[in-house]
């Protein structure tokens, strides 16, 4: 079974689920050297390997039905980057009006409708569930969510009418015994603070 491309659209979903991500993880008003390479392409992989098990997912999700949903998972997807970005070590271009748009930001109400306006492109409750996970991920990357990122991904999950940790639930219950094709016993997630 060839291994499906990523369609134009749906690529710029993702790109914008990066987007989305940027602004979370500079919500602590700085960059960490790990979020910077998620956002150079590292990511990238992880985005178009769910999006790729997406038909498996969604039915796990709404079955229930653990091996029937395997067998919609396909083979291994083949990961495409532009890479053309990484070898100056520089963010992709995909992210750099938002990066002048983020400079430009002169106190936490235009940070906020920023944030807000970046989400809203992102219509399809799939994808938004994947770019609250975009977002986590990213900011985890330097070991912790902080505080500010995660009022970052918060003003998000708003604007998609998502709970952040239901989405992590969803995440450990239904996107990961796809992934590894291990079904695991349900975990919940709960507000740590």
């Amino acid at each position: 079974m060839a291994s499906k491309k990523v369609s134009k659209k749906d690529q710029e979903t993702l790109n914008q689920c990066v987007r989305c991500a940027f602004l979370c993880a500079v919500g602590d008003t700085e960059l960490a050297d790990e979020e910077r390479e998620d956002l150079q392409g590292g990511i990238q992989s992880a985005l178009q390997s769910i999006y790729h098990y997406r038909k498996a997912i969604e039915s796990f999700d709404k079955t229930g039905n653990f091996e029937a949903s395997l067998k919609l998972k396909g083979s291994e997807p083949i990961i495409l980057l532009n890479g053309s970005h990484m070898m100056f070590g520089g963010l992709p271009p995909f992210l750099d009006d938002v990066f002048e748009q983020r400079g430009a930001v002169k106190n936490v109400e235009e940070l906020i409708a920023l944030e807000k306006s970046e989400a809203s492109k992102i219509t399809d409750p799939f994808f938004q569930k994947l770019a609250m996970l975009t977002c986590e991920m990213v900011c985890d990357n330097d070991g912790q969510v902080s505080p500010g990122e995660l009022v970052s991904i918060k003003n998000m999950c708003e604007i998609w009418g998502l709970d952040y940790w239901d989405v992590l639930a969803w995440q450990t219950n239904i996107i990961m015994p796809i992934v590894t094709e291990e079904e695991l016993p349900e975990v919940k997630h709960s507000d740590e603070a």
